[in-house]
């Protein structure tokens, strides 16, 4: 699973407000069961953003929140249908990450 790949929130209870999940755990982990993803909440859920903490994207046409701060494991099974990437955008979710871990 390409690191950056983006995939559809299949959880009926948090996918309104959270509609894609983004994979940011390296391509060398793929053995693994469980994949580090970053949920992405609609902007509209998300009134003032920290940009450099929680960068805005674009996926499928919508602009939404990369929300760094609740990363999380998951079960590969437990993803939905891949919609996308956010290769182009591997720079600010990098930043967000190491400022999530290193504060700098």
């Amino acid at each position: 699973m390409p690191r950056f790949d983006v995939w559809t929130n299949p959880s009926r209870r948090t996918a309104r407000d959270i509609p894609y999940l983004l994979s940011v755990q390296h391509e060398v982990l793929d053995d693994l069961a469980t994949v580090v993803v970053i949920p992405c909440f609609r902007a509209a859920a998300v009134p003032r953003p920290f940009t450099k903490l929680t960068p805005t994207i674009e996926v499928a046409g919508e602009r939404v929140v990369v929300m760094t701060p609740e990363l999380s494991g998951a079960p590969r099974s437990a993803l939905g249908e891949k919609v996308g990437s956010a290769t182009a955008e591997s720079a600010a979710i990098l930043g967000a990450l190491d400022f999530l871990l290193s504060g700098g």
